[in-house]
């Protein structure tokens, strides 16, 4: 009716429309399907094909073919995934066979059949072996990486080509090692290992009868400076696979550097030290220093002797300040015969005059001379100013065991402002003088002065105390002194010497002298001429 309203279909029944729908269709499948007949016709009958001999060979071949690819197909694939991680058939490492070994088992197997030593030995020179386990050197052999390497060699995907024939491979086993821990090892096992006897050098020793030869002591202590040495030899011979090394032959231990036989000709020298003698010329008599007096300042280093022998410098110098009390003059009172008041006693007062021994040049030079072991005659060393090159010597014809004057001198006597000058006892000149002017400063200082240097036309400079500069021209200028005082001209005094008018026109603190009698001075005196001077 088409007033009335369809009842609305539920979900529950469209899904029964749809089951049932399916069934209906998949009946209709199932059923045989007929082919439509003609009427009044039979049915035709089919003839059947037939096939040829030859394409029947072909198609059974193909299958045969077809069959045996798949079969050996099949062979491979298996062969292939069987060969997987081990080494292939027919294979060795150093004639071990490791076929169808992991890479794992093959190692443990080539490892097995290398011996490595468990430790490397050293052979002391007497025997004594010390032991270095491989443990504690950083050991690490080659054998397992290096079949690792071989199993990565392998070419799986020719599995099949392994089956007849034979793959060798080769290497040569070996070890690797820390070498800072071998060092630091040797180090300490090896200077622990050391003996308890030190090298010691050879010596001479001075004993009651002479001198002798102690012989070196060889020591068994290792020279720490010579473990580069060992841990070079060491490692040379690992690398040539001995783990048992011989240190014969080694130089490791500490040696003497001294033996015997280095000191025969310091012996020989010193033996002849009895024989040995060093004159000293002071001129009036000589100094025989002999060698049974200084062979006992003699010693021989223990502890360095290459050096040689050594010389006692406290016994040479207290031998040069003998010299000296006996010998040297400068800074003495000496007896003087001046002409006017007989023998009087001079000191040396400011003046430089006399012999004066330099002490410490002369101990020098006589403990080099022993050194020598020469007999020999030397000049004493006499000291220098070194501010003026002055020498602290005399003319050595003035000097006799008793002075250092002699009869040629110069003679001042300033009380009396009056000069002389003799020659081998006789006068040859004679004049008055103006000394320095009679204040502390300026007065002249008496001692025993010499002529030492003489100038022409010098210009004298100078300053007081207070400040104030002069200067004095002379023509002949006669120096006796190392700090200024000298023989020379004053023309512009004219004639006037002598007297008192040094107390109140007095020099600097030189010896103000005629023109004449300056150069008389000048051109006659000697160098080295004494000059006494006293008040």
């Amino acid at each position: 009716m088409s007033g009335e309203q369809k009842p609305r279909m539920t979900n529950d029944d469209l899904a029964r429309k749809i089951r049932e729908n399916m069934q209906r269709n998949e009946r209709a499948a199932s059923r045989p399907k007929r082919r439509p007949q003609q009427s009044g016709r039979a049915p035709a009958k089919v003839k059947a094909k037939t096939m040829s001999p030859v394409k029947a060979v072909v198609i059974t071949i193909i299958i045969i073919l077809v069959l045996v690819l798949g079969f050996l197909t099949f062979l491979y694939f298996r062969g292939l995934r069987n060969a997987q991680g081990k080494f292939l058939d027919n294979t060795y490492i150093n004639d071990i066979e490791v076929s169808e070994l992991t890479e794992s088992e093959a190692y443990n197997k080539v490892k097995a059949s290398i011996t490595f030593p468990q430790a490397v030995t050293l052979v002391k020179p007497d025997g004594t072996k010390i032991e270095f386990p491989l443990e504690n050197l950083g050991y690490q052999d080659n054998v397992k990486t290096t079949v690792s390497q071989y199993m990565s060699q392998q070419n799986y995907y020719l599995w099949f080509t392994h089956s007849s024939g034979r793959t060798d491979y080769r290497f040569e086993p070996e070890f690797k090692y820390d070498r800072s821990l071998l060092i630091s090892e040797i180090r300490r096992r090896m200077l622990n290992a050391s003996g308890s006897t030190e090298a010691k050098d050879a010596y001479i020793k001075h004993t009651k009868n002479g001198f002798e030869v102690v012989k070196e002591v060889i020591g068994d202590y290792i020279d720490d400076k010579k473990l580069d040495t060992l841990v070079d030899h060491v490692t040379k011979e690992l690398d040539k696979g001995s783990y048992e090394i011989d240190l014969v032959g080694l130089d490791l231990y500490q040696r003497p550097k001294v033996v015997a036989a280095d000191l025969e000709d310091d012996l020989r020298e010193l033996e002849s030290i009895d024989d040995m003698e060093i004159t000293i010329d002071f001129i009036y008599e000589k100094a025989v220093l002999k060698g049974s007096e200084f062979k006992d300042w003699i010693k021989y280093d223990e502890d360095n002797a290459l050096n040689g022998f050594t010389v006692d410098e406290k016994k040479v110098m207290a031998y040069v300040e003998q010299l000296a009390a006996k010998y040297d003059t400068y800074n003495t009172v000496r007896t003087f015969k001046s002409t006017t008041r007989g023998k009087i006693k001079v000191e040396q007062g400011e003046g430089c005059y006399g012999f004066w021994l330099y002490q410490d040049k002369m101990c020098q030079k006589i403990i080099s001379l022993i050194k020598n072991c020469d007999s020999c005659e030397i000049e004493p060393i006499y000291y220098v100013n070194p501010y003026s090159n002055y020498v602290y010597d005399c003319d050595p014809q003035y000097r006799t065991e008793k002075t250092d004057i002699g009869n040629t001198y110069c003679e001042v006597d300033l009380a009396a402002q009056h000069f002389w000058y003799y020659e081998k006892g006789k006068l040859q000149y004679e004049c008055d003088i103006v000394s320095g002017k009679d204040t502390p400063e300026r007065r002249t200082p008496a001692g025993i002065y010499k002529v030492w240097l003489k100038e022409k036309n010098k210009l004298l400079t100078g300053s007081t105390s207070a400040g104030e500069s002069w200067s004095t021209p002379t023509t002949y200028w006669n120096n006796i002194s190392t700090f200024g005082i000298g023989l020379h001209d004053a023309s512009w005094r004219g004639s006037y010497f002598g007297g008192t008018i040094y107390k109140y026109d007095g020099s600097h603190g030189c010896i103000n002298m005629p023109v004449n009698a300056a150069k008389y001075v000048y051109e006659n005196v000697p160098i080295g001429t004494p000059v006494v001077m006293y008040w």
